[in-house]
């Protein structure tokens, strides 16, 4: 399943992106940053929080966040990892969340420059249902950001490369985002 817009949660919640004054999603979002040096996280509208139970490893990076202020998220926990360029987040979701995926992720790029992981948006999301399935999320927005020039033609290879290695993964382990940590980053917390 594709989903055109994004999911009314990832709207409410701030995971996606709104043009002012409308309900139309921006294309591209800034990205997040996670300085190591200071634990905390630039979110993708400019905003700093601190993170919790930060780890760096061979395999990327884990830290927990809580969304006090939030109106559908309490606590997030985070894998980066830069290799196979993908952003995995398990999401506590407050009662009033219509769509509860167990897993959230991007396929996005991960960037380290010193103590700075920058993660860009590649675009391409799954919700993942474990041992069930995935949703696609935001396949026209990829092509609509290519086509506007805010992701290059080079990025989108790459993208479309993550997406197809978090799939094929995905359906060899049975839809499990817990397996997929257990191999991919294994030498961090689950």
């Amino acid at each position: 399943m594709i989903l055109v817009v994004g999911d009314a949660n990832l709207l409410a919640s701030g995971f996606v992106r709104r043009k002012p004054d409308t309900e139309e999603c921006m294309t591209r979002h800034d990205g997040s940053v996670v300085d190591i040096d200071r634990h905390r996280v630039r979110d993708r509208f400019g905003g700093w929080h601190a993170v919790e139970r930060l780890m760096l490893a061979g395999s990327g990076l884990y830290y927990g966040r809580d969304w006090e202020n939030d109106a559908l998220l309490m606590y997030t926990e985070t894998w980066l990892l830069p290799e196979p360029g993908w952003a995995v987040h398990r999401i506590a979701f407050r009662p009033e969340a219509t769509v509860t995926p167990d897993w959230y992720i991007e396929t996005d790029l991960v960037d380290v420059d010193g103590t700075l992981w920058h993660q860009r948006d590649g675009y391409l999301d799954l919700y993942v249902f474990e041992g069930s399935r995935y949703e696609l999320l935001d396949a026209d927005e990829l092509a609509e950001g290519l086509a506007a020039g805010h992701i290059t033609a080079d990025e989108v290879v790459v993208t479309l490369s993550s997406l197809d290695r978090l799939c094929r993964a995905l359906h060899r382990l049975g839809f499990s985002g817990r397996a997929l940590l257990e191999e991919f980053a294994p030498d961090l917390p689950r």
